[in-house]
C-alpha cells in the first residue's frame, strides 16, 4: 500500500524573506518590446514622452516590482553615453547583438523614466562587453545616482533630472560567458571576475548604497560549468552581492558548446530559445557551487578508479 504524503503548511513557521524582485520582469529592445510596446510617439495612447500610457496603465495594474533593463544582450554593444540628452544630438547604431539599427529614441534616462512611471524598481545592467574603461562604470553611476556638483551629475540635471535617479541595483554585464555575447569573457573568467571586482568597487565608492550581480554561467549543462563560476567568484566574491543566474536552453544553449548528447539521450527536444533569470545572494551561490563541484570530482574518482586499478 503506497504512502500518503502530507504538506502542513503554518503562517508562524518563517525561515526567511522572499524578495519581491523575485517576481521581476526583463526589457530589451528587441523586435518590438521597447520600440513599439513602450515607446510609440504616433500611438493614440502616446504621452508628450512618446510612452504608450495603456501599456504603462496595464503594468502599474500589475503592480511589477522590478524590471531589468536596458537588457541583455544589447547592453554589451551598447554606449550609454551615446543616448542622452537631445534626442537630435543622439548617435545611432548599429545593434551588433540583434542586427539592428538602435535610434537611442529610448536612451538611459527614457528607460529610467519609464520604470518611475510604472511604478516598479529598474535593475539596470552596465556593459562590460565592448565598455571595459572602470571610468565609465564610474561616470554611469555619478550621472545616475549622485546629487550634484560633479561634471556628470550636473549634466543630468542639466538635461531635465534634477533629483537621482536612486539605482539600486547593478548587474556587471549580461551572460559574460556565452559565446555569443559581444566582447565575450568565456576564455577568461579569472580576468572577467577581477575586472567585476575593481566596477564593483569603485561603483559603491560612488554610492555606497548600492548592490552589485556578478554573471556566471548561462545554462547548468554548459561545458565549462560550474568551474568557470568558480574562477569568477574567486576574484571577486568581497565586492558583489549577487550572481546572475541564466538559464538557456534551445538552440543558442547548443551552439554554446551544451552537452547536447545529454538533452538527447534524455529524448529532449529544444527548438527554441529559452533563458529564465534569476539571482541568488553571493554566499548561497559559493556554497552550492562547491558542493557540485565535489559531487563531480568524486563522480570523476569512481568512474576512474577501476580503469587506475587496472594500470597498476
Amino acid at each position: 500500500m503506497g504512502k500518503r504524503a502530507v504538506i502542513t503548511v503554518h503562517p508562524l513557521y518563517k525561515i526567511g524573506e522572499i524578495s519581491q524582485r523575485l517576481y521581476g520582469a526583463f526589457l530589451e529592445p528587441i523586435g518590438t518590446m521597447v520600440n513599439g510596446t513602450m515607446f510609440q510617439p504616433h500611438h493614440p495612447t502616446a504621452d508628450e514622452n512618446g510612452f504608450r500610457t495603456d501599456v504603462i496603465e496595464a503594468l502599474k495594474d500589475a503592480e511589477l516590482p522590478a524590471v531589468r533593463l536596458p537588457g541583455g544582450n544589447f547592453v554589451s554593444g551598447w554606449d550609454w553615453k551615446d543616448s542622452i540628452g537631445p534626442k537630435e544630438q543622439r548617435k545611432v547604431h548599429l545593434d551588433l547583438a540583434w542586427h539592428q539599427i538602435y535610434t537611442n529614441d529610448v536612451g538611459h534616462d527614457e528607460y529610467l523614466k519609464w520604470a518611475k512611471l510604472i511604478g516598479t524598481e529598474p535593475m539596470y545592467t552596465i556593459n562590460l562587453g565592448s565598455e571595459r574603461n572602470l571610468n565609465d562604470a564610474v561616470y554611469l553611476t555619478e550621472y545616475t545616482n549622485y546629487s550634484g556638483g560633479t561634471y556628470w551629475s550636473d549634466l543630468r540635471r542639466k538635461y531635465g533630472q534634477e533629483d537621482p535617479y536612486g539605482v539600486k541595483l547593478w548587474y556587471l554585464g549580461n551572460e559574460m560567458d556565452g559565446p555569443w555575447q559581444i566582447g565575450s569573457w568565456e576564455l577568461n573568467p579569472g580576468g572577467y571576475g577581477i575586472h567585476a571586482n575593481e566596477i564593483s568597487k569603485a561603483m559603491k565608492w560612488v554610492d555606497g548604497s548600492i548592490e552589485t550581480a556578478v554573471c556566471v554561467s548561462c545554462s547548468p549543462l554548459i561545458c565549462h560549468y560550474p568551474e568557470w563560476d568558480m574562477a569568477v567568484l574567486e576574484k571577486c566574491y568581497d565586492s558583489v552581492d549577487y550572481v546572475s543566474m541564466h538559464y538557456s536552453c534551445g538552440q543558442r544553449a547548443k551552439r554554446a558548446c551544451l552537452h547536447a548528447h545529454l538533452a538527447t539521450a534524455a529524448g529532449v527536444n529544444t527548438p527554441q530559445l529559452c533563458c529564465v533569470a534569476s539571482l541568488m545572494p553571493r554566499q548561497l551561490a559559493a556554497g552550492l557551487l562547491t558542493i557540485i563541484m565535489l559531487r563531480r570530482m568524486i563522480s570523476r574518482l569512481c568512474w576512474e578508479a577501476p580503469f587506475i586499478m587496472r594500470t597498476t
